[in-house]
């Protein structure tokens, strides 16, 4: 298996995981899941996965280039094999284990999550670091679509901080399989199905210490860091037991599906505050200082933290056919995200290309969710929207931006003809949408 592919591996199982619990949810009456958050968790992540093509394969040069001129192996030293610590025998249990390479493999598992730790407690303990994780844990509930809800800018903070593995020699293909296992087994500790596991609990990252990380109660908001295990946690102090239902969320609620806002509102703040600060050191301290410092004659009685954060969830009520095209549209747009990620791994596929299906997108899933938060604006921009498919369709079938591909032109038409229908359907719920539109 290539490592690079792990992740398309893994996706088809998380869905089903995904759909088990909507349906456990929905059979013990406990509606945790909303399509209203599950589309803006969902938004972000495809933003998060198309940037992320870039993204890991400029950290993977960088990290390649450390490890090969600047690594411990240029002195000699091999502390880590990237060689398969099993293999074959005719003879019960039918396979053996080198010692060494399970030995390299179990270190760098746990090197990766260590080093993780501290990018994650970092990341909740300095403002421009908070503010490319902030998005994780902008959302008011806890399931494990809320795994997939990142920062498209997070990990251009967080690849660097892995460089001290390729420093001591880690083989890149040993790192990005670790991390590509640390994020998978984090998807899986987004739930509420689960309480206490019994042992488990002493030394691996579980539902519970994982909940109680996205709790909005102050002295929670820093605890349960690991990734894998939570052995980190209890050596350097952030260890923390949920004792009762978290409440999930900001200490300042967002109050946005909107993935560019959810994306980007922290950074708006740090810059917004930064330059209204009166002196440098306020300035730095802004960006470098704790998430949501202010220069003392900008802080008003709004930035303290009250309890409970808020009293009632984000959930704007849009009529059930409304409801019900926003589910349709979001779902073709991010099937679109998902050709874009993999069309993007292509190579020779024009620039133009990728960069029109990732406006598309992104364009797209911010006009889902202005339907979804009755946004005056999402009328204007669903016809755009609409209008924008039937444009790149014709521009990539006619100008041959893509190798002719079996079923192309079959796809093609059922683009066309959905996004023509879905105007004609905005049309007709158009009176019954003005008429709950919301000032924004």
């Amino acid at each position: 298996m290539h490592n690079l592919n792990i992740m398309e591996y893994a996706f088809p199982v998380m869905l089903v995981l995904i759909v088990t619990e909507i349906l456990f949810s929905w059979l013990m009456k406990r509606p945790y899941y909303r399509a209203n958050a599950v589309i803006a968790d969902v938004s972000t992540g495809i933003i998060f996965a198309m940037v992320g093509v870039a993204n890991l394969a400029l950290a993977l040069l960088a990290y390649a280039w450390i490890e090969t001129n600047f690594s411990l192996k240029t002195l000699g030293i091999q502390l880590f094999t990237a060689a398969n610590p099993f293999y074959l025998t005719e003879s019960a249990p039918g396979f053996g284990i080198r010692a060494w390479p399970l030995l390299s493999w179990i270190v760098a598992i746990l090197a990766v999550d260590l080093v993780y730790y501290w990018f994650h407690r970092l990341a909740h303990e300095i403002a421009l670091f908070w503010a490319s994780h902030v998005t994780h844990h902008s959302t008011e509930e806890i399931y494990l679509t809320v795994a997939f809800r990142g920062n498209a800018t997070q990990r251009f903070f967080e690849y660097p901080f892995f460089f001290i593995l390729a420093l001591l020699g880690l083989p890149w293909v040993m790192f990005l399989l670790a991390h590509r296992l640390l994020k998978i087994y984090q998807f899986a500790v987004h739930t509420r199905f689960f309480g206490k596991l019994g042992i488990l609990e002493e030394f691996m990252v579980t539902p519970s210490l994982h909940r109680l990380h996205h709790d909005t109660v102050p002295e929670h908001l820093d605890v349960n860091h690991g990734g894998i295990f939570i052995i980190w946690d209890r050596l350097f102090g952030t260890y923390a037991i949920e004792k009762t239902e978290p409440l999930y969320g900001l200490t300042h609620p967002v109050r946005s599906f909107n993935p560019l806002w959810t994306t980007f509102h922290e950074y708006v703040n740090i810059f917004r505050n930064a330059s209204q600060a009166r002196t440098w050191k306020d300035r730095l301290w802004t960006v470098f200082g704790p998430p949501g410092w202010k220069a003392e004659h900008l802080r008003t009685p709004a930035d303290e933290i009250v309890i409970p954060a808020y009293t009632s969830k984000y959930d704007p009520q849009i009529p059930v056919a409304l409801k019900a095209y926003a589910i349709v549209q979001a779902t073709l747009v991010v099937l679109m995200g998902l050709i874009t990620w993999k069309v993007a791994l292509l190579p020779h596929v024009p620039v133009v290309l990728t960069g029109l299906l990732f406006t598309y997108v992104v364009f797209g899933l911010t006009s889902v969710n202005g339907v979804l938060e009755r946004k005056r604006w999402s009328i204007p921009t669903e016809f755009l929207r609409s209008a924008f498919v039937v444009i790149t369709v014709l521009v990539v079938q006619y100008g041959h931006m893509l190798p002719t591909q079996p079923g192309m032109a079959a796809i093609s038409v059922f683009l066309v003809t959905v996004s023509l229908l879905s105007m004609l359907l905005f049309i007709t719920r158009l009176g019954d949408y003005r008429a709950r539109l919301a000032d924004a």
